[in-house]
């Protein structure tokens, strides 16, 4: 009897142990699925993280380029910007020699058109006295043919 409960005991503890051992991988499984889980995720999130880091990366060389070419453009623009008011410089300069020149040439065209008035007033009165004569030869000449007459 006492090699059977010796047996049973043995039997016993063996069914203990083999059911710690069950209960043991089951919670060894159960943290294994769930450590699997956490890695998936963790995974997902790296890949997740280095979409974005390359998203930006493809951003941030975009916005570079952009940059690059409005400071190529800026300075185009500040060259033409130069370059228009050179040519403003130089059209105000030449505005400036035309009103001059526009200057004297009024002030000429005023001494002209003195000038001229002064001789078209000598011309009147030259053509006044001429026709003042032509009217005083032909008195004299009318009573010139009256005295020849008489």
């Amino acid at each position: 009897i006492e090699v059977v409960n010796l047996a049973q005991q043995e039997l016993e503890e063996s069914h203990r142990k083999a059911a710690e051992a069950a209960e043991a991988a089951r919670r060894a499984a159960a943290e294994a699925r769930n450590n699997r889980e956490h890695a998936d995720q963790a995974r997902l999130r790296v890949e997740q993280v280095q979409n974005i880091l390359n998203d930006r990366k493809t951003k941030t060389n975009s916005a570079e380029t952009v940059v690059a070419t409005a400071e190529a453009e800026a300075k185009i623009s500040e060259q033409r910007a130069q370059q228009i008011e050179a040519r403003a410089g130089r059209a105000m300069a030449r505005a400036e020699e035309e009103k001059t020149r526009a200057d004297m040439e009024t002030r000429e065209e005023e001494k002209l058109e003195k000038v001229a008035n002064k001789l078209h007033a000598e011309l009147t009165a030259a053509t006044n006295e001429a026709n003042d004569s032509r009217d005083r030869l032909q008195k004299a000449k009318t009573m010139l043919d009256r005295v020849n007459e008489q």
